[in-house]
């Protein structure tokens, strides 16, 4: 008799044990979605609501805005990490299945936290999910595909794997840099109207500063951007919609000084990214020199960080001062920028900011601030999060205790269920194989075996006694299979003993069953 799945071991193992994996690693993403929807996004938003400052509005929502950044880029690795830990061979649904469609649940929440922060900040839209979705391609993308690069790392650094896996990080690293270019060729950007693109040829001619193109990116958020590498300037379809054309070219100066940044620190602006190749190999570093490796990485990422964001508010402020002296009324850029801060609710103060603190940036402009400047946002909402999320995955491997206790010691549930889970390891795996061997169910076994070796590829034993027990099932063809299955660098005895029992099982057709 051949037991292709668990299916056909319901007479030695309950059906539930087959979906008991994929269930607890839904109910975890899903756990870890709600408490980061709860109480940082839907928290803030409230809080915001109730707030009659647009400054104290704006503190609350990038509170939110932090969550929904946090929800894109923990859940899928959440996702990821759930079915490693909870789903195993025992699985009635495949595991690769499994993340695929985890990743893409986590994905869609995130989206989905990402379109209520939008919702509160711009209104309902009939395109606002596919604005939400948009944005966080263009923000987020890049970084999740090197997370995933880093996922698939090689294990160590003295494989040959190793180079084309660096020039494929270096490949997204570089396209990342190129990304305005990039998204130009699909429906989330595209060349700017004619209005905008009037504004910034009239701009970079008075400034004698070229720009080769001008990218609108569609997205209600308000920013624009500016790409010294690339001779690029890049606006989003908010900004473009909330300033008339003085204020337009108020802040099109300001990108202007950017593109005329020296090349020292437009090299400094991207090695920024090339900082996060050494983070993403943290599976290689850490198998050639141990804990060493990655905790260097990170420090040296931490140091490119901080020189980045201190010559950056340099520039930043050299850029205001361009702005200020290049148009007629320097009040207007003033206006330009409190205008993009109330609409788009930016904080007015944040720590360690790249770009200076609001009320500073409008005195500097000639502009008097109509607030006093508030508080930073805090960071105890996500704090609490990331607590929570803890608990959630602490809850959910520690919860065949909770059926155990439920059960009773004399139960063999709670073995059962932590069969179906690889975070547990081969042992529940090999207790049930043992059992079943004992009763002289000979196929039972065997899957349990196979299952144990799935997990503990180091212990060929483990397929060896599969071998065994297909053979006395009589099953020779599987047999013969798992063989194959079995590490060619195990010992010459593991090899010779599974051919005799395959060669056993031919002759005789194996033993009855009990």
């Amino acid at each position: 008799m051949e037991y292709d799945s668990l299916s056909g071991l319901s007479s030695v193992l309950p059906a539930w044990v087959a979906w008991v994996g994929p269930l607890i690693a839904l109910a975890t993403l899903a756990a870890v979605s709600l408490v980061l929807f709860v109480v940082v996004v839907r928290g803030s938003l409230r809080v915001a609501a109730h707030s009659d400052e647009w400054t104290e509005r704006a503190r609350q929502v990038h509170v939110g805005r932090s969550g929904a950044a946090i929800a894109m880029l923990l859940l899928p690795v959440i996702a990821v990490v759930a079915a490693l830990a909870f789903v195993g061979p025992l699985s009635a649904v495949p595991r690769p299945l499994v993340i695929v469609a985890l990743v893409m649940a986590g994905a869609f929440v995130a989206i989905l936290q990402s379109s209520v922060v939008d919702r509160f900040l711009y209104g309902p839209s009939d395109q606002g999910l596919l604005q939400s979705a948009l944005g966080v391609i263009i923000s987020y993308a890049p970084l999740l595909i090197l997370i995933a690069l880093g996922w698939f790392a090689p294990s160590n650094l003295v494989t040959w794997t190793v180079a084309p896996w660096t020039l494929a990080v270096l490949g997204v690293v570089y396209a990342w840099l190129r990304v305005p270019l990039l998204l130009a060729r699909t429906p989330l950007a595209g060349d700017a109207d004619d209005r905008a693109s009037s504004i910034v040829k009239r701009a970079s001619e008075s400034l004698s500063i070229p720009v080769d193109r001008v990218i609108e990116l569609r997205t209600r958020h308000l920013n624009a951007f500016a790409f010294p590498w690339l001779d690029v300037l890049a606006f989003t379809t908010g900004l473009l919609d909330a300033l008339n054309d003085e204020e337009l070219e108020a802040i099109t100066h300001h990108e202007l000084a950017h593109l005329a940044e020296s090349s020292g620190l437009t090299r400094l602006r991207q090695s920024l990214l090339y900082a996060l190749v050494p983070i993403v190999a943290t599976r290689p570093l850490l198998g050639t020199f141990g804990i060493v490796g990655p905790a260097a990485a990170i420090v040296a990422f931490g140091v490119v960080t901080e020189i980045v964001r201190r010559r950056g508010l340099a520039a930043e402020h050299a850029s205001d001062s361009a702005a200020i002296e290049s148009i007629h009324h320097s009040e207007v850029y003033g206006r330009a920028l409190e205008k993009t801060y109330r609409i788009g609710l930016i904080p007015a103060v944040l720590r360690r900011s790249t770009h200076g603190q609001l009320h500073e940036r409008l005195e500097a402009a000639g502009v008097e601030p109509d607030f006093d400047p508030p508080l930073p946002p805090s960071g105890v909402r996500p704090l609490v999060a990331m607590v929570g999320v803890l608990g959630v995955l602490v809850l959910a491997i520690f919860s065949p205790w909770a059926v155990y206790a439920a059960a009773g010691s004399g139960s063999l549930v709670p073995t059962q269920l932590s069969a179906a889970l690889p975070i547990y390891g081969s042992d529940p795996l090999e207790t049930l194989a043992f059992d079943a061997e004992l009763d002289e169910q000979w196929a039972a076994a065997a899957v349990f075996y196979e299952a144990a070796a799935d997990l503990d590829g180091d212990e060929p034993y483990l397929r060896s006694e599969a071998v065994r027990m297909w053979a006395y099932a009589g099953d020779c063809e599987r047999a013969e299979r798992s063989a194959w299955e079995l590490d060619p660098g195990a010992g010459v005895d593991d090899l010779s003993y599974v051919e005799e029992l395959i060669d056993w099982c031919n002759l005789t057709g194996g033993l009855p069953s009990g």
